[in-house]
């Protein structure tokens, strides 16, 4: 067998894994459009969950339990959190007048942690994100949120039922995109949901962006 060249090897290479990737995106997508069909659509199911409560929420083979809403203090700089909130390995809904507008998860870092970095953005109106994605639209909320007097809350929402899978991190990332795209989707974008990007949690990502 002729060996080909070094250069169209490469080339060759970066076909087949771009065709393996659009395999798995089209998988992914076609997922999605199964689970939202069961569920009666992603405007419908947005709409019926736009008010997030304390309980449980059933996802694809696993189940949630959110805690109860916690207001969050933001007059004069003040980044003292409940201790509620000193949680990790789980995830968290922040709040806007009573309505979830971004859904993160907290791994290395705890909820706290999480909540005091976007904050700390937040107190900085002319920060600027190059790129787009859910925070960049969580930081123009919160801006906005802290400018017009809004209540800011968040709660936790914690794995309950890990089904067949094993509990580690990447699980716990799908239940983020999982809870998020149930809450989130298909609503204006007055919420910090971008589709068209992915994200991933690690704990040095503290205080950087996530596109």
């Amino acid at each position: 067998m002729t060996a080909l060249p070094a250069r169209a090897s490469a080339t060759r290479g970066w076909r087949i894994e771009r065709g393996g990737r659009r395999g798995i995106d089209r998988l992914t997508r076609d997922t999605l459009r199964r689970l939202e069909a069961e569920a009666g659509g992603p405007v419908a199911t947005a709409a019926a969950l736009r008010t997030l409560r304390a309980g449980p929420m059933a996802l694809p083979g696993l189940a949630l339990l959110w805690g109860p809403s916690i207001r969050i203090a933001t007059a004069n700089g003040n980044t003292t959190l409940p201790r509620e909130l000193e949680r990790r390995f789980c995830l968290y809904a922040i709040e806007v007048d009573g309505r979830p507008v971004y859904i993160g998860m907290a791994a290395g870092a705890t909820v706290a942690q999480r909540l005091r970095a976007h904050l700390a953005l937040a107190r900085r109106p002319g920060t600027a994100f190059s790129r787009r994605g859910d925070l960049a639209r969580l930081h123009s909320i919160l801006v906005a949120a802290r400018a017009n007097r809004k209540s800011i809350a968040a709660r936790i929402g914690v794995v309950s039922d890990w089904g067949p899978y094993r509990r580690d991190w990447k699980v716990l990332h799908a239940a983020e995109a999982l809870a998020a795209n149930l809450l989130l989707a298909g609503t204006p974008d007055t919420v910090a949901y971008d589709p068209s990007t992915w994200t991933f949690e690690t704990p040095n990502c503290l205080g950087r962006r996530r596109a």
